[in-house]
């Protein structure tokens, strides 16, 4: 699945073919640059990407409560999904929620709570307004079944965040948090997704999750790492700050 978030400074309906163009380019594995001749200019887009790849698995539906400036969010998913918007309404949010679950994953979310800050730049106007932050993923890599990760997370009276509960679940709805799941609480780190846990369906959730790359091509400044020279030889796997670029478009002509 890829997910991009496009922000264009002038008018972002005025021209679908730039848009089409980017779709394109992504379903060629190319993320943004110039290719076949065309050229996606720096000065008209910011692009944010999401790109998750594992065989033909994909993230069917994404649920997002309280984070940042998200305060409920119910979206099905598609092979490519282009999000559309001017600046400052939540798409960088979007795209970094994608990075809480890969702290989560990692068990580094101690980690990333610190790095963000504290519990009040993380929820959703803060502690004084939202409790919990949660979230809720449908896999499926078919039409028959499913995998799905539920999480919610609480403050700690220091402000840090803490699990408060999580849960995996198989053959699931997206509208019964319950049926098919098997929950557990309390922890500083993910115990389903700590790479002890035995069972069946955690497994399938950690191949999932260990596929998820995060690519930020955010800086388009003079000083961007995107518009600076690179080793031709560092091919073997974009980086997340599109360093490397160069190199891996001189790699597909």
């Amino acid at each position: 699945m890829v997910l991009y978030a496009i922000y264009r400074k002038n008018d972002i309906h005025s021209n679908i073919n730039d848009i089409l163009l980017i779709i394109h380019l992504a379903c060629a594995g190319i993320t943004w640059a110039q290719a076949g001749g065309i050229t996606l200019h720096f000065d008209k887009f910011v692009i944010l990407s999401f790109c998750y790849y594992l065989c033909i698995s994909m993230i069917k539906y994404l649920e997002i409560q309280g984070y940042k400036s998200i305060q409920n969010l119910e979206i099905g998913l598609q092979a490519v999904n282009v999000l559309i918007g001017a600046n400052g309404v939540g798409k960088s949010n979007l795209i970094s929620f994608f990075k809480l679950l890969k702290a989560i994953s990692n068990q580094q979310l101690q980690r990333f709570v610190l790095e963000e800050g504290k519990a009040d730049d993380l929820l959703y106007f803060g502690r004084k307004h939202t409790e919990t932050l949660s979230g809720k993923l449908i896999f499926s890599n078919n039409l028959t079944s499913n995998n799905a990760y539920i999480f919610e997370l609480n403050s700690t009276k220091s402000g840090g965040l803490f699990i408060h509960k999580e849960a995996s679940g198989f053959d699931v709805s997206v509208d019964d948090d319950s049926t098919n799941y098997i929950y557990h609480n309390d922890f500083e780190e993910s115990k389903i997704l700590n790479g002890f846990s035995k069972n069946n369906k955690n497994e399938y959730l950690k191949k999932y999750f260990s596929g998820i790359q995060i690519y930020h091509f955010h800086d388009t400044s003079s000083e961007s790492r995107l518009r600076r020279s690179c080793d031709v030889e560092d091919n073997k796997q974009l980086k997340s700050d599109g360093r490397n670029l160069p190199a891996v478009l001189y790699l597909l002509l």
